[in-house]
């Protein structure tokens, strides 16, 4: 029928049952506590945040406004204040109730407050003053001239006003679209509650917490804080179809900026220290690498500027100036003046030789200088920007990272059963004492052959196969050239002559190995002499069609990474990109040797190893020819920046559709490819899948001789 909707429906598939319970069976302590409950009723309320002026006692609603991490802890701490502050001036609750809120439009409680919130027409109010200082100078960011909080409770409206704690029968739905999802959101609420209102974490969302005293610096103006992944899950009980609440708990890092003038973070950065005149040299007119590097690693900071003759200012940067401040101009009201001459005023020094850096006020772009903006707190560091500090942790043991979880349950006090916790205690809800323990059974892994069909040893202490640096490949790649192009010319002959030895042992076939070294001083004269490197190979090759293979050694912080694969992309030359510190190691890490080698293999078509199948799957098992396996995924740029949002900007760099499927002539071996699409879309156009599953299927049919009986598709 014209105009409805179509709704979807998605079905979760029926549990499978369980493996071949064959071998040494074991206890596995999981990071699941049972949560015990009772038939109590929760009231579910919506509520409405307002900044009051004497003129308006509605004037902004706080709910609204930026969504970066400071804002909305800040905006969140403030609502939080400010509901439990009214509750208590107006006696909402009764002795010994309690209520669990989200910081922002949903609130439950442990008794209707319908009747005594009645008395006040569901609207209650408090004085800004009342708040903490800190939260009060925060909110005046939003409305400086805002002297109150108005907070409008009342019954849910979207969704049921009561629910029955202990029915869970919902969640034994199989249609996810029918499943009612109040539930989960009040107990993720209830079971951080306690920690969040002691101050003991910051919360990001709904189930992630990070402590409020960092664990460590790591440069580059980002510090460590140890922090909880934490959610409910609904799982079988002891009962036949009993469904119970469990709290789910992770211990996890995060890197975030540190609360600190810019130009302290900014001289964090590598070759920044001791910089008095900033780089603004560009090559037809594409700025240098340290300037897009700064100008990267400033944007999407919230930040504040509070001067002598103004109203505090809290925004978002969208950059730097591409001139010194002493050059840098901004217009105020409609006159155009020097942004250096306006801030110069004695309280800090200013470096004119430095860029300024551009915030977004009010939808203007307004510039400050560096030592004059701080950095806000909460943020947290993206993962592209993450790169910049050399922070790698090494994975926890098993034994360390459960000891860890344990503490974590004790700083959310939800241990000796959640009987410190009044909240926990207001809500009839108690936590298993120790976390639920499952019975699983080891498997022999299966076996992997290289050429000669000789099988590795598996290591049962570090449960990985042993590799044998003597021992061929099922296939070995082939090429006429290998060029070793690099600049640093401390790296010893031997690693080339360690590479080259093992290459031919493990039957990778290859003609001749060259040396190329280029010199460069920058990153852009860098990328010119690799280009100029790329020409003359590919020129080559046409004029004697003979293959190549190029690898380029390089210093790990020259980030030229992307830059060789832009050029692999566009010569069709396959490349290996090795650091110059891995390079050096060669010849005496005969580990790091072979896996370079293992990747040029595969790089060069060739094949590392099969696999023995287990006994169960041996009659289905890719092996036989008989099965097509596609796996495709989308990849998505990182998430706009405020600035990107609010100018509607497009994105800068396209989402990223990948394929692989096992249609070589190798059986076992899967090839792939991928293409670009619209940013951030999800959905890969039905254009292009038809089209790429016919290439899969016409190759696999040409190297299989047949149809395939089976085609299995993961995404």
């Amino acid at each position: 029928m014209a105009g409805r909707r179509s709704t979807t429906v998605v079905m979760m598939d029926q549990k499978k049952q369980p493996a071949k319970r064959t071998g040494k069976e074991e206890e596995l302590i999981s990071n699941f506590w049972e949560l015990t409950v009772q038939n109590k009723i929760v009231y579910r309320y919506d509520v409405a945040v307002f900044l009051g002026t004497r003129t308006n006692s509605k004037a902004v609603n706080y709910l609204r406004g930026p969504r970066d991490d400071s804002a909305l802890v800040a905006r969140r701490r403030a609502c939080l204040c400010a509901l439990q502050l009214a509750l208590e001036r107006y006696r909402i609750l009764s002795e010994g109730s309690e209520f669990v809120y989200d910081g922002s439009a949903m609130m439950f409680s442990s008794e209707d407050l319908a009747p005594a919130l009645k008395k006040h027409h569901g609207l209650l109010t408090v004085n800004m003053s009342d708040l903490p200082v800190q939260l009060s100078k925060q909110t005046k960011f939003y409305c400086p001239d805002g002297d109150s909080f108005t907070i409008e409770i009342s019954r849910c409206r979207d969704s049921a006003e009561s629910l029955n704690m202990a029915d869970l029968s919902a969640h034994m739905n199989n249609n996810w679209a029918a499943l009612n999802r109040s539930l989960n959101q009040f107990y993720e609420l209830l079971v951080t509650r306690d920690a969040v209102i002691r101050g003991h974490f910051t919360q990001y969302g709904i189930g992630c917490l990070y402590n409020q005293l960092a664990s460590g610096d790591v440069g580059c103006g980002y510090e460590r804080f140890n922090g909880v992944r934490k959610g409910i899950k609904f799982i079988e009980g002891k009962r036949t179809n009993d469904v119970v609440p469990a709290v789910v708990l992770d211990h996890r890092t995060g890197l975030f900026f540190k609360s600190q003038p810019l130009i302290k973070s900014v001289r964090e950065l590598d070759g920044l220290q001791s910089v008095e005149q900033f780089d603004f040299s560009d090559f037809n007119g594409r700025m240098n690498t340290m300037w897009n590097k700064v100008n990267e690693y400033v944007k999407g900071i919230r930040m504040t500027y509070v001067g002598l003759n103004s109203k505090p200012i809290s925004a978002v940067a969208i950059g730097i100036s591409k001139v010194p401040i002493s050059e840098a101009k901004d217009f105020v009201n409609r006159d155009e003046e020097s942004v250096l001459e306006r801030y110069s005023d004695g309280r800090v020094p200013i470096n004119p030789y430095w860029p300024a850096v551009k915030l977004l006020v009010r939808n203007k772009v307004a510039c400050f200088p560096m030592e004059a903006v701080q950095v806000e707190p909460n943020q947290r560091v993206p993962i592209e920007k993450q790169q910049m500090a050399k922070c790698v942790r090494k994975t926890d043991k098993p034994e360390v990272r459960l000891a860890t979880i344990t503490k974590l349950l004790e700083a959310l006090n939800l241990h000796q059963q959640g009987s410190q916790n009044k909240f926990l205690k207001a809500f009839q809800v108690s936590v298993s004492p120790s976390p639920i323990i499952v019975k699983a059974f080891r498997r022999q892994p299966p076996a992997i052959l290289h050429g000669g069909k000789q099988a590795s040893a598996v290591d049962d202490l570090k449960f990985k196969w042993r590799q044998n640096g003597s021992t061929p490949y099922v296939e070995g790649g082939r090429v006429d050239r290998i060029i070793l192009v690099y600049s640093d010319r401390s790296i010893p002959t031997a690693s080339w002559e360690a590479l080259q030895k093992l290459l031919k042992t493990r039957g990778v076939q290859f003609g001749k190995m060259e040396q190329l070294i280029i010199s460069y001083s920058n990153s852009l004269d860098m990328e010119k002499q690799l280009t100029d490197c790329f020409n003359k190979v590919s020129a080559e090759r046409k004029q004697f069609r003979k293959s190549a293979f190029i690898v380029f050694i390089d210093r790990a912080e020259n980030k030229s990474h992307d830059f060789l694969k832009l050029l692999e992309r566009k010569y069709r030359i396959p490349t290996q990109h090795i650091t110059a510190e891995i390079a050096c190691a060669l010849s005496t890490k005969p580990q790091c040797c072979l896996n370079v080698v293992s990747k040029m293999n595969l790089k060069l078509g060739g094949m590392n190893y099969e696999v023995v199948p287990e006994a169960f799957s041996q009659n289905i098992w890719i092996s036989k020819g008989k099965t097509l396996i596609v796996g495709y995924d989308v990849a998505h740029p990182g998430k706009p920046t405020r600035d990107e949002v609010m100018n509607k900007m497009p994105p800068q760099k396209p989402s990223v559709v990948g394929f692989s499927f096992n249609g070589a002539q190798h059986r076992e071996k899967f090839i792939g490819d991928y293409h670009f699409q619209t940013p951030r879309r999800e959905q890969v156009d039905h254009c292009v899948l038809n089209s790429r599953f016919k290439w899969m299927l016409g190759l696999f049919t040409k190297n299989r001789k047949t149809w395939p009986e089976s085609v299995i598709v993961t995404r």
